[in-house]
């Protein structure tokens, strides 16, 4: 059973009142039973005056309380026998009920009758919470019901429903008798004994309560309404919760009573107008009838005022109760009576409560008043009629709530607002807010704001009808007439999922209709419009309808653009409709559009197989209508780019399975014929991914045919690159053999091979991306593509080249990807059958194109800075490189060919698993390719840059991190065609740096990339603070040691640049070091020193700093600041123990300097640090005055950014990175 204990111990807002000093214990009394003992824990008492024997002897779970515990406890006998018991002994019953309600909530306590005759309701109330204070308390929460296992909650399981049950049996057994409506037939008793007990009865209940009488009264409901109300305002939490638990159901009890009596009063005037309408009606019936309707509706009105009274005591007080559960409790309970009891609760006076609760400050409350309207709004348009004045009141409120910081308050303001647009209450116009929320971030928003589209897609069917009826209802009941008699239901049907699909369409189109807003569309329609959009044939056709009547003259009308009607699409709704169809495609696939809110678990056994089925069903319909649609769309990039996309998941092998190899071949001509007529960026890689999958997927005939493709695409683009490359080169010579006023043909001829030579470069990135060049073309210009990649490289590295800087860039990483290709074939034909001299020629190539790439990217430099210089960027070729695209093309090539080159490694890391694997040594982890040697005869082909080509590509990167300041220098362009905030920096380059410092930290010894990249923290934007984060929590991986490498490289690397200041221009130099003393502190700011992990770097980096600053017995005087600027920050950081380790060698270098040398002031002020740290506090710089009074900074600011924790291990305390 359950034990006792303090108040103290269930929380603070259990009682709201500070809690009395105890006495002295009191001795354990043997008279009280043992089982008793092990429920109550023996706590002092702190009431007056002292209990007495009888109240120490007493059981806490007898009378009511314990009739009510048990699970199969029998409500209905309980209730009989206390109704006897008050028949009896009003008073006696009326104090078990007051016990009932205590105990309820809580509070070991028994209110005797006595008690309860020389008491006052605030004297009662008063000891109960007295008493809870003092320690009389249950162990448990009796009216908590959320199902905790164990003995002490089995035995309150079943207690909160028992107790909601006793009210409600309670006044619906009175109700049919005299004894709750006992009043209205006072003047007819004959004044007997039972009459008195009640006038006496009504006495006592006087003094519990500060209302005045009603009209009409009855004995039993005045006494159990003001004990509820009187504990309702209790001070205790548990007791108030219980006691407006008692109240609301007493309410709800009433309302069930009046509606009861409300169905006999209509069958009794029923019953009297049938025996009235006779022609010889019974005058006793009808008397009898007569009186039935008239005592049924006194009963009515007699429980409609109880109904008022108990709301005016107890709910109009508890509304607004400090406890959100209490409020929420109300705001339910007022919902369920105004749906039961419409004509009396549908006013303003009950009405505005929920209005008001609308701007609850707790999400709890707020979404059980919008679930309360929503199903006011759907039970009954009567229900709207009476709501009238609070519509128009709270309409806004409503309306505002689809933005609520919490989802689910957001998502059940859609709700309501879809009920009143069903309704007719608010117009079209009013739920486009609503329409916008399929964008939200929430998946809950989404698939509410979803559950409304199909509501008002027929609302605008609907309105569309009408208007046409309008316009011509004779025409319009003809057609509809004539239409449906000569339509079969399947062409109905088509017709209907053509307007939902080109009404989505339209949707899609108000939200944007860009490729990710219609992903996220779909992925957010798919619950409800799942079944429509996969309807392939629908949509395909939908691609193929012709305008027939326009064609032949028949009609002078002007072509509907309406498709549900078979008319030809507008090129902006083919558009439309054509990225609706991928990404349905996808998403029926399985595919992720948007990143889903919670964990992704693998799809099930069922949805693998669903996934399958609807590619088939996809397969069957493309093979029938794709092919045509891509054909009639073919010079319209933006249709026929989503359809190429929807080719890449059609299962080929039906094409060999119903000998249709020639509608194959058909089909990647079309998609060939479209790679060399689109310029599209988004069209090539489609073309590409339809041709890549030919060669991937079917059979060998099928795969046959797709090689072909792939070949041809390559040849023609190989071919005309040189040609256009030659023309290019060519072109400047015969522009300074031109005269003056010549024409400017040439002009014409140069800028018109540029334009060649950046597509066909662009179609060639676009299948190196995915397929390696054909190895056995008999094309000098496949052949040779390597070679004339590299020359344009070289070219423009050397400064000679006159294609342009985004072909050059082209060309960089194409020349990477092809090297990358070649590698990879070599790796996968494996080690017996490959010979050294290809190896050595294959080194060979990658030597060269990585010498082209690192020179690139020092002419790349030198050209930004040669524009930001002149301000000039058309002057001549050197300038025109000063583009961005060049060195981001440079650097991104570097970091690949380092990141391909450690193939041979992985390669020998599964070799190794898999010979793991057939020993059954799989249980001792993944191998670590690091650890495995390359086969020697694969040993050449690792690639490990020195130092000064990783310097010059760093260069590059880091220049391009510094956002752009003036118009020569323009902000990058997203593929969207905004420019990037400065605020957010530039993604692509962010991504660059972290790959760049991740290669050199992998191949590399000294880090100093990934140290010069931390320099960028909170200077370069978001996207440059993110990447810093990745950096950090991957090297975490290597251990602390390289953690602290990095942070102290990047301190020296800083250091040195203030260092390298004008000794004679002090402000400057004072600006530097305050400049570097907040990169130091940033730095320290990323570390906890409650993590073990932080610590060691930490120590790590001051172990090194000291090094540095003291290489020998003798500090080098120039390197001292860096002690008080640099290292500073990073001792609070510092265990207490390794502070001690730092503090002797440190003092025998103080002992060793004059301390009187202003020189050496920051040495001794990080020796006082240290010593501060080394006793376990987080001392303040001695010099700070110092540094206030040449106007320094506070050497340790406080780090306005929220830390955001990044997990290492299981048992490692994360490290602290701060975010903008």
């Amino acid at each position: 059973m359950a034990t006792r204990r303090s108040a103290r111990a269930r929380g603070p807002a259990d009682v709201e009142m500070p809690a009395a000093e105890p006495t002295a214990a009191d001795e354990a009394d043997p008279s009280i039973p043992s089982e008793h003992k092990s429920i109550l824990k023996k706590t002092p008492s702190a009431r007056a005056p002292s209990p007495t024997m009888e109240h120490e002897e007493e059981d806490h779970f007898d009378a009511l309380f314990g009739a009510l515990m048990p699970a199969d406890a029998t409500v209905a006998l309980v209730v009989a026998d206390w109704r006897a018991k008050h028949g009896a002994d009003p008073e006696a019953a009326l104090a078990e009920l007051y016990t009932l309600i205590a105990r309820a909530g809580g509070c070991a306590i028994t209110i005797t009758k006595d008690e309860l005759d020389a008491s006052t309701g605030d004297e009662i109330g008063a000891r109960v919470v007295a008493e809870m204070v003092a320690g009389s308390v249950y162990a448990d929460d009796p009216m908590d019901d959320s199902g905790g296992r164990g003995a002490r909650k089995e035995t309150f399981k079943a207690f909160a429903q028992n107790f909601s049950d006793f009210w409600d049996f309670l006044l619906r057994d009175s109700s049919e008798t005299e004894e709750l409506f006992g009043d209205e037939n006072d003047g007819d008793g004959d004044g007997g004994d039972e009459d008195d007990a009640k006038k006496d009865l009504k006495r006592k209940s006087a003094k519990t309560t500060t209302k005045s009488s009603q009209s009409f009264s009855s004995p039993l409901f005045d006494s159990v309404s003001d004990a509820v109300a009187l504990f309702s305002g209790s001070r205790s939490r548990t007791v108030r919760v219980a006691a407006t638990k008692a109240g609301l159901q007493l309410v709800t009890s009433l309302v069930k009573i009046a509606k009861a009596k409300a169905e006999t009063r209509d069958t009794k005037q029923r019953q009297l107008d049938s025996e009235s309408k006779k022609k010889r009606p019974n005058a006793a019936m009808l008397r009898a009838l007569t009186e039935a309707l008239v005592k049924t509706q006194t009963r009515i009105r007699g429980a409609e005022r109880m109904i008022a009274d108990a709301f005016t005591k107890i709910f109009t007080h508890r509304f607004r109760d400090v406890d959100a559960s209490v409020r929420a409790a109300c705001m339910e309970n007022i919902g369920k009576w105004m749906r039961s009891h419409p004509l009396f609760f549908l006013s303003d006076v009950y009405l505005k409560y929920l209005g008001w609760s609308l701007s609850d400050k707790d999400a709890k409350v707020r979404r059980t008043v919008l679930v309360a309207l929503r199903n006011l709004y759907t039970a009954s348009n009567e229900n709207l009629a009476l709501m009238d004045t609070f519509n128009a009141r709270f309409q806004p409120r409503v309306r505002e709530m689809i933005n609520d910081v919490d989802a689910s308050v957001a998502a059940e303001a859609v709700s309501v607002l879809e009920a009143l647009y069903e309704a007719g209450v608010i117009p079209r116009e009013d739920m486009e807010p609503v329409l916008a929320l399929l964008m939200d971030a929430n998946g809950k928003i989404r698939a509410a704001a979803a559950a409304v589209v199909p509501a008002l897609l027929a609302g605008d069917g609907a309105a569309a009808l009408a208007a046409a009826e309008d316009d011509d209802q004779g025409i319009a009941t003809t057609t509809k007439k004539r239409t449906g008699a000569g339509t079969s239901p399947a062409t109905e049907k088509g017709a209907k999922t053509r307007a939902t699909l080109m009404s989505l369409v339209n949707i899609v189109k108000g939200l944007g209709g860009s490729r990710a807003r219609t992903a996220a569309a779909v992925d957010a329609l798919w619950d409800e419009f799942g079944e429509t959009l996969s309807e392939w044939s629908v949509a395909l056709d939908a691609f193929l309808w012709e305008d027939k009547s326009a064609q032949t003259g028949r009609s002078k009308k002007a072509p509907s653009k309406n498709v549900a009607s078979g008319t030809t699409l507008e090129s902006e709704q083919a558009a439309g409709l054509a990225n609706l169809l991928a990404c349905s495609v996808r998403r029926a696939r399985g595919e992720r559009l948007v990143r889903p809110d919670g964990v992704v678990r693998p799809p099930t056994k069922a949805q693998k197989e669903s996934h399958e089925r609807a590619r088939e069903a996809f397969t069957q319909s493309a093979m029938r209508s794709l092919p045509a649609a891509l054909r009639k769309w073919r010079s319209d990039e933006a249709v026929v780019t989503p359809l190429l996309e929807t080719a890449c998941h059609l299962r080929l092998e039906h094409y060999s399975l119903k000998h249709k190899e020639s509608d194959f071949d058909e089909l990647t001509k079309i998609v060939g014929e479209i790679f060399r007529a689109h310029s599209g960026r988004r069209a090539m890689e489609a073309c590409a991914g339809v041709l890549f999958h030919a060669v991937r997927e079917g059979s060998e005939s099928l795969r046959e045919i797709g090689l072909k493709r792939v070949e041809q695409a390559f040849v023609e683009s190989a071919e005309k690159l040189r040609v256009a490359a030659e023309t290019a080169a060519a072109a400047p010579t015969k522009k300074t053999s031109k005269k003056k006023g010549a024409s400017s043909e040439e002009h014409l001829q140069e800028d018109g091979a540029q334009f060649r030579a950046r597509v066909e470069l662009a179609r060639l990135n676009a299948l190196l991306s995915l397929m390696p060049p054909p190895s056995g073309s008999k094309s000098p210009a496949v052949r040779d593509l390597f070679d004339d990649l590299v020359t344009i490289v070289v070219a423009a590295a050397e400064n000679t080249g006159t294609l342009h800087p985004r072909a050059v860039a082209l060309a960089t990483r194409a020349a990477a990807m092809t090297l990358s290709h070649a590698l990879v074939v070599l790796v996968a034909r494996g080690s017996a059958s490959v010979s050294a001299l290809e190896i050595t020629e294959h080194v060979a190539l990658r030597d060269a194109l990585l010498s082209s790439v690192v020179a690139l990217a020092r002419t790349s430099v030198e050209a930004l800075e040669n524009v930001g210089a002149s301000g000039d960027k058309t002057s001549d070729a050197s300038s025109r490189l000063g583009l961005r695209a060049v060195p981001k093309a440079a650097v991104a090539a570097f970091a690949h060919l380092v990141v391909v080159y450690q193939r041979p490694r992985a390669a020998a890391a599964a070799t190794a698993a898999a010979e793991l694997a057939k020993t059954d040594g799989a249980d001792d982890g993944p191998i670590d390719p690091a650890d495995c040697a390359p086969a020697p005869v694969f040993a050449p082909l690792e690639l490990s840059p020195d130092e000064d080509q990783f310097r010059v590509v760093w260069d590059a990167c880091n220049q391009l991190l510094d956002p752009p300041s003036d118009e020569t220098n323009p902000a990058p362009v997203s593929e969207t065609g905004t420019t990037d905030d400065e605020d957010f920096g530039d993604e692509e380059t962010a991504r660059l740096a972290y790959a760049l410092s991740i290669c050199e930290a992998a191949v590399g010894d000294h880090r100093f990339v990934a140290a010069e990249l931390l320099a960028n923290r909170t200077q370069s934007g978001l996207w440059t603070d993110h990447a810093i984060s990745a950096l950090l929590g991957d090297l975490k991986h290597l251990g602390p040691k390289a953690v602290g490498d990095v942070i102290f490289y990047s301190l020296v690397s800083a250091f040195d640049e203030v260092s390298s200041g004008d000794p004679d221009d002090p402000e400057t130099t004072v600006a530097m070091e305050h400049a570097f003393e907040e990169f130091a502190t940033r730095l320290a700011h990323m570390f906890n020193v409650g993590s073990a992990r932080d610590r060691v770097v930490c120590r790590h980096v001051v172990e090194e700093g000291l090094k540095y600053v003291v290489p020998t017995s003798a500090p080098e005087q120039d390197k001292l600041s860096f002690l008080s600027l640099g290292l500073a920050s990073f001792v609070p950081k510092l265990a207490a123990l390794d502070a001690k380790n730092f503090l002797a060698p440190l003092q025998l270098v103080v002992d060793a300097v004059d301390t009187e040398d202003e020189q050496n002031a920051p040495l001794i002020d990080f020796a006082e640090r240290i010593a501060g740290r080394a006793k376990g506090t987080h001392p303040v710089a001695p010099s700070g005055a110092k540094k206030q009074e040449r106007g320094a900074p506070n050497p340790n600011p406080v780090e306005e950014e929220d830390p955001i924790e990044e997990t290492q291990d299981d048992g490692d305390v994360p490290i602290k990175i701060g975010r903008r």
